[in-house]
């Protein structure tokens, strides 16, 4: 179960929430629930550039703002990278 799936069901109100979905990103139910949860800042770290900007497209749609992105080659030599993407509610 998702870290904040488990944080709403206890009722608390996290600060901060990590993200490393696999490379179908997020699915639109964990999507609203992140967006229902109005957590104030998210850390989405992802492997596919596609479905990250189709979840931070989704989240701005809420009201999340992407701050920062900064891309890490984990893998030299090879196609596949990870990026870290910071959005905090605007």
């Amino acid at each position: 179960m998702p870290v904040f799936l488990l944080y709403l069901r206890l009722e608390q109100h996290p600060k901060l929430i990590s993200e490393h979905p696999p490379r179908r990103g997020m699915d639109r139910f964990a999507l609203d629930a992140l967006a229902k949860a109005r957590v104030p800042t998210i850390v989405y770290v992802s492997c596919d550039p596609s479905t990250l900007a189709r979840d931070i497209q989704r989240l701005q749609k809420t009201g999340y703002a992407l701050q920062e992105s900064v891309v890490v080659d984990m893998f030299p030599q090879t196609y596949h990278i990870e990026s870290v993407n910071l959005l905090t509610l605007a």
